[in-house]
């Protein structure tokens, strides 16, 4: 009997240790508030984060209500309409370049207005803990600041708890997702991503103060309202069963007779099909 409850035992600890990492999946329900002017405030927008594995999912407010999927393991986004039962896809090296081209357009504006060669190297984050604490939507968090660049500006403030460790999924994601997309996503920079990662925990709100001026706004808040660690259905980050690729785009791929595009148009279409 003591060996039988000694194997027992034993299997019981083999199957805890081989069984998969609870909580791989995460959901996070966000507020996104942007502010361009002093006296001039976007309407909050929410929007629900889902992260399985290289897969990544955007529903809500944002990007005219259509669901976002992007599929890192096949090289795909994936925007759904749920009233037509269409989707629409983009290659993920398409988007990439789109984002190459504007930071080549973005550079040769900064150097027409200088009249000087334009130095856009992303600087270096530093976030620093303060004797600040607060609950934001229930987490315990300590308020860090960061500071950017040589003249030690506070660019941002982060409230980060320890009681979530959510963020190991998001930030994977998001540094993939803002490798391809920057600022067509909520904008979380790669180098900011970074300092997050080295300090641990999850950031439930980050306040970014920016630029202010015509191509930026002045202060980005960004909350998150709930985390939520259940098991996703690998469904949620697939074209559901039903819809049809967009007519209008599959005939223009299929046409033979038609011309093939230059480079530039097919990065013009590709934020087309997004925005669409």
């Amino acid at each position: 009997m003591r060996n039988f409850l000694h194997a027992v035992s034993l299997l019981f600890v083999w199957m805890i240790a081989a069984a998969p990492p609870a909580g791989a999946d995460v959901t996070l329900h966000q507020r996104f508030t942007v502010q361009f002017t002093p006296d001039r405030t976007e309407t909050p927008r929410r929007v629900i984060f889902y992260g399985k594995g290289r897969r990544a999912r955007f529903e809500g407010d944002a990007w005219r209500k259509k669901p976002t999927i992007f599929q890192f393991d096949k090289g795909l986004v994936l925007r759904l309409d749920p009233k037509k039962k269409t989707f629409t896809k983009v290659t993920l090296k398409d988007l990439e370049n789109v984002l190459k081209d504007v930071e080549r357009l973005v550079k040769g504006v900064d150097e027409m207005l200088s009249g000087k060669k334009s130095d856009r190297r992303r600087a270096r984050y530093r976030l620093e803990p303060t004797d600040v604490w607060k609950s934001v939507n229930g987490f315990r968090c300590r308020m860090y600041v960061v500071r950017r660049g040589k003249k030690n500006e506070i660019r941002a403030k982060v409230w980060i708890t320890r009681e979530s460790d959510a963020a190991k999924e998001y930030y994977a994601l998001q540094r993939e997702i803002a490798n391809v997309a920057g600022n067509l996503l909520p904008p979380v920079d790669p180098k900011l991503l970074d300092e997050l990662e080295r300090v641990g925990g999850t950031a439930v709100r980050i306040v970014l103060l920016g630029k202010s001026g015509l191509f930026g706004p002045i202060r980005t808040d960004m909350v998150v309202e709930k985390i939520d660690r259940r098991p996703l259905d690998d469904s949620l980050f697939e074209i559901p069963k039903g819809y049809r690729e967009n007519a209008d785009q599959k005939a223009r791929d299929a046409d033979p007779t038609k011309r093939k595009p230059s480079a530039l148009e097919r990065r013009f279409k590709a934020l087309q099909k997004l925005f669409r």
